[in-house]
């Protein structure tokens, strides 16, 4: 499943969110979970032309990592300059 940002953190910014709940990157146990949502991400990317400029994928993970939505998800966002380290 891939949806817009409700509260984006840039111009393009999409949540790739696998259907089985899984509350983080940390309960993954069937690492083909990882492979369908890198598929989703990559194609999502494609389709909306953010491969040529680069994008960032974010993963947070856990409440000191800032995840207020304890399901994982994956950040996909492009559309500005990211600065490291992120912030």
């Amino acid at each position: 499943l891939a949806i817009r940002d409700v509260a984006p953190q840039a111009p393009h910014h999409y949540l790739i969110i696998p259907k089985l709940h899984i509350p983080t990157s940390q309960d993954v146990r069937d690492p083909s979970i990882w492979a369908n949502l890198m598929e989703v991400l990559t194609i999502v990317a494609q389709r909306m032309g953010l491969v040529d400029s680069g994008y960032r994928v974010v993963i947070n993970c856990g409440s000191q990592a800032c995840q207020s939505i304890f399901h994982l998800h994956l950040h996909l966002l492009s559309g500005r300059k990211f600065g490291w380290p992120p912030g």
